[in-house]
């Protein structure tokens, strides 16, 4: 797909120099056909790519509305309690400061 954004067409392999084209692919008769069909083409590529690109902000919204509306817990569930103190019988590096 980026390359249809670039190019306006899909890249072809250097392996499709020699099998040859493929079976439904056909080229066209007249340049304003193939204007056509390339038009046709960049605007369902751009329609899809709108598409996608809400998608994605919907989603990128949503992770930054939890992470910035934090979490709300209630009395009596379990939480990690951030403790850095180090102790000296472990090696520091193996201590998480989590409990």
């Amino acid at each position: 797909m980026p390359a249809r954004l670039i190019c306006g067409q899909e890249m072809r392999l250097p392996i499709d120099l020699a099998t040859g084209r493929p079976p439904g692919e056909q080229l066209p008769s007249e340049v304003p056909d193939y204007v056509n069909e390339v038009q046709k083409r960049m605007l369902t590529t751009q329609d899809t790519l709108a598409a996608n690109l809400q998608i994605v902000g919907q989603v990128m919204w949503g992770h930054y509305e939890k992470r910035m509306c934090g979490t709300q817990n209630a009395v009596g569930d379990l939480v990690w309690l951030y403790n850095p103190r180090r102790t000296q019988e472990r090696v520091p590096k193996l201590q998480s400061p989590w409990e």
